[in-house]
């Protein structure tokens, strides 16, 4: 019948079966794939006919299968039992002791007391059952389970099936909680519309041929919504945005790009069918309260630029934007910038219609018409070269602010009629773009040089009588290739702009082709591991610290790795490009959790551990409650806080020192062990020092880099860790990598050492065959050396 039995100590036999299978799931290339790895070595082990796990999501009342192993010439059964309710699964939960399973030795004493559950085994063709509780915490995940185990293994099956189902859990817990990483790094959980990393998948994947429609919009008055009418009105008008462009776009096309701005990309979409659904969209925009500023772009082909044609509708929504503060933040009507936008005075031919209903005289063709004339006029210039300049006034805003609106407006007039002298002078076209931009384009001889061109700028603008420091800059781009894109060309002189733009001393920047796909990898860098962090492409090593005194392994420092299409990606390429972007929180988290799981299976599979210490950066403070997260993360794999120490870069201390003060105070409060890294590799002073809590300090290698050790001591070194060792820290040195840095660290009482003489970062393989030799101080020897040691000095 249904027997709940305590399960007993694994046998030497049935350890050694649990080292081969967890072995095998820590093997598998990646976390999903981990516990199928190790449902088929059990199965395949106890010569099963099914190994399996059945999940129960949270607030769900039915289990469903996320995993079957099948003997071969053994049919699967997870398609016909999905969907397995609470009510008939409760007897696999028996006493809700983590520590009991259900050993069914004989299916026909089942049926005298339960028929229900009698069908259900000779729906599966089953004799007997083992069937363990996947717990974490107090909340069920599941069962794991076996059909008709060999009679003659089945009591040792009994025995190891907690560790098996510990274990399992943990993996199980991990490949969940990735998943609602991916998912939350998709879709915005607010309105439901892709998020900025969905668009760059997307449109990476995209065919290159295939004619797309951009419009960027910005919710002009989104802050005063929040401000006045509280964050629930401004989520409420999120929503509604959202909600009008699903009308005619669909839902995979809708991106929230930030916090008030979307991107619509529909790609296939011809141009009239495009303009006409943002026509509509505008319309009912238009009768909302608050003000969306809105630019398009429509371009018969996508090809690989596809970030210009982005930056084209941006550029249009900025300037419908700033067009509407300029006149007061009134509603203006037609603004997009579209083929239907008008020029200017009527200098260049056109009709003395201003731009967003202003009555500015500016002497230039305006947004989609520049584009448009400039497009032309390259397909009938006689020459080789041509220049692309961008414009833009540097504190335009500002000088509006201290001026006044009108004298603004004479600014950008001046500078908008110096601007369209130097294209007649040099047979070009000047463009308005809106806002304070403004474009020029003309042709160059060949033995034209940058210094040229840039003297033309120069005098050009020179001319103009303004308030000083308030000239525009320029970013310019030299081309013999004439067949590329107007847009394209505007982009990358923007890029050049961007390198002086609000300089006081330099207004002039060429743009560099070799920096721009510089910049350009690194953007799709950062896609890949984005990417890559979906795909399970990350883990993690290991470098050793090691006791001075004795050359024993004490603790180690997990260093993140991206193996990359079977190629180790080194990680300066691409830790400090994601620490830029912000989403180094989602690397680091995934590796928190990744060190994790891995001290739970050392745990489960009688392996002693040692302290293992994360990198936490500045980034991280702001994603989240750190202190909590770490606390709930030991939680989940039931982990005491001493084997995860918290690494946080002295650099970081530098901003916002109360925020992270009080992270280290509650991290420090939960039992968790906080290092000051890289101390001393610029940023630090001894007043931060004296006001930070940390419990170890570790001096960066560049100590030791320029230390003068050839007398067995260096006066910096010394003094650090003679005043590290007055307020109570113990002292790691990093870097070591001669016999003599380390004898001269003992002796001046340095108190750790990490660095090549001793360990290069290793494979986590490679750690654990340290942990098994003996090299390593054992932690029920020393429950952490390093704790011990502050203890003795407080």
């Amino acid at each position: 019948m249904f027997e709940h039995v305590l399960i007993p100590k694994p046998s030497e036999e049935g350890a050694t079966i649990l080292s081969a299978a967890f072995k095998a799931a820590m093997s598998a290339p990646n976390p999903s794939a981990a516990t199928p790895a190790l449902m088929e070595v059990l199965g395949k082990t106890f010569s099963a006919k099914r190994a399996y796990i059945y999940q129960l999501p949270p607030d769900s009342s039915e289990f469903y299968c996320s995993c079957e192993w099948s003997a071969p010439g053994t049919e699967p059964m997870n398609d016909i039992t999905h969907g397995i309710t609470k009510t008939m699964a409760a007897r696999w939960f028996g006493d809700g002791n983590a520590s009991s399973l259900l050993a069914i030795r004989n299916v026909k004493d089942v049926a005298r007391v339960s028929p229900q559950y009698a069908e259900f085994f000779e729906q599966r063709n089953m004799k007997t059952q083992v069937l363990g509780k996947l717990i974490r915490g107090t909340h069920p995940m599941g069962v794991l389970g076996f059909d008709d185990p060999d009679p003659q293994k089945f009591d040792l099956l009994c025995g190891i099936m907690y560790p098996i189902c510990a274990f399992a859990a943990s993996t199980v817990n991990s490949q969940n909680l990735l998943g609602r990483i991916r998912s939350a790094g998709m879709v915005d959980k607010l309105t439901g519309a892709g998020t900025r990393l969905s668009f760059y998948q997307k449109a990476e994947r995209l065919p290159t041929h295939l004619c797309v429609g951009m419009a960027y919009l910005d919710i002009a008055g989104l802050q005063g919504v929040n401000d006045v009418c509280g964050h629930d009105a401004g989520d409420d008008l999120l929503k509604t945005v959202r909600q009008i462009l699903v009308t005619e776009f669909q839902d995979d096309q809708i991106f929230r790009m930030s916090g008030d701005e979307f991107l619509v990309m529909a790609e296939g979409m011809p141009e009239q069918p495009f303009y006409l659904a943002m026509t509509r969209i505008r319309g009912r925009l238009s009768e909302l309260s608050t003000y969306v500023a809105v630019g398009t772009n429509w371009q018969p082909k996508l090809g690989t630029e596809y970030d210009s044609f982005v930056r084209h509708a941006w550029l249009g929504c900025s300037n419908d934007k700033r067009e509407w503060e300029r006149q007061g933040g009134q509603r203006l009507g037609d603004s997009f910038g579209n083929a239907t936008d008008k020029t200017m005075s009527g200098a260049n031919g056109f009709e003395s219609e201003s731009h967003m209903g202003s009555s500015l005289d500016i002497p230039c063709y305006l947004n989609d018409e520049f584009f448009r004339r400039a497009h032309i006029w390259m397909t009938h210039v006689k020459a080789n070269r041509i220049a692309l300049i961008a414009l833009d006034i540097n504190y335009f805003k500002l000088y509006n602010d201290i001026f006044g609106r009108t004298a603004g407006d004479m600014l950008l007039e001046s500078y908008a009629h110096a601007i369209n002298k130097i294209s007649k002078n040099q047979h070009g076209l000047s463009g308005y773009l809106g806002g304070d931009n403004f474009a020029l384009i003309f042709a160059l001889d060949d033995d034209i040089d940058e210094a040229w061109v840039q003297s033309v700028i120069e005098i050009g603008l020179g001319e103009c009588s303004t308030a000083e420091g308030f000239a525009p800059s320029a970013g310019i781009v030299i081309t013999s290739e004439l067949d590329t894109g107007m847009t394209i060309l505007y982009d990358r002189a923007i890029v050049a702009l961007q390198e002086v733009k609000g300089s006081y001393t330099n207004h002039v920047a060429f743009y560099d082709e070799k920096r721009y796909e510089r910049e350009r990898e690194n953007q799709m860098l950062l896609i890949r591991a984005q990417e890559g962090l979906a795909k399970d492409e990350f883990t993690f090593f290991l470098q050793p610290k090691v006791d001075i005194t004795n050359n024993k392994v004490v603790s180690a420092e997990a260093l993140v790795r991206w193996y990359r299409d079977g190629e180790l990606v080194p990680p300066f390429k691409f830790v400090e490009l994601m620490e830029r972007s912000g989403y180094i929180f989602a690397l680091d988290r995934y590796i928190w959790e990744a060190v994790c799981i891995w001290q739970r299976s050392l745990i489960d599979r009688g392996i002693s551990p040692v302290p293992v210490s994360v990198n936490v950066s500045r980034v991280d403070f702001y994603f989240t409650d750190l202190a909590t997260h770490f606390q709930n993360m030991v939680q989940r794999y039931d982990l005491p806080p001493r084997l995860i120490g918290v690494e946080i870069t002295e650099s970081a201390y530098s901003k916002d020192s109360d925020l992270i003060d009080e992270a280290i105070r509650q991290l420090q409060k939960s039992g968790f062990l906080v290092f000051m890294d890289d101390f001393g590799s610029g940023y630090s002073s001894l007043n931060m020092l004296r006001s930070v809590t940390v419990d170890v300090l570790k001096m960066d290698k560049g100590f030791i880099d320029h230390a003068d050790i050839h007398n067995g001591s260096d006066a910096i070194i010394s003094s650090v860790i003679n005043m590290a060792h007055r307020m109570g820290l113990p002292v790691i040195s990093e870097g070591v990598e001669t016999e003599e840095q380390r004898d001269s660290l003992r002796k001046m009482d340095c108190d750790y050492v990490q660095g090549y003489y001793y360990y290069k970062p290793m494979t986590i393989e490679d750690f654990e065959r340290i942990l098994e030799s003996g090299e390593a101080v054992e932690l029920g020897h020393s429950d952490n050396l390093i704790l011990a040691l502050k203890n003795s000095r407080d």
